[in-house]
């Protein structure tokens, strides 16, 4: 799936933190594998990898939060 939140509006003091825990919220039991500061086009991002489970299925996610000025895509 590729941008299953983007989101524009003027909070530009939103932080990759808060947007990784945001992002994480809908796994029950989640265990983060792999968090790392990356760059991805030129603009700081954020690489997740986790485990959990959405409605007793495991599941592992990859993601990738950036913020573009006004926008947040994860």
């Amino acid at each position: 799936t590729i941008a299953y939140v983007s989101e524009c509006n003027n909070r530009a003091e939103i932080s990759l933190q808060l947007m990784e825990q945001e992002s994480l919220s809908a796994l029950m039991n989640a265990k983060i594998l792999k968090s790392d500061l990356i760059e991805y086009n030129e603009r700081e991002a954020k690489e997740i990898l986790a485990e959990g489970q959405v409605d007793g299925v495991p599941v592992k996610i990859l993601i990738i939060i950036f913020l573009h000025i006004f926008f947040i895509f994860m």
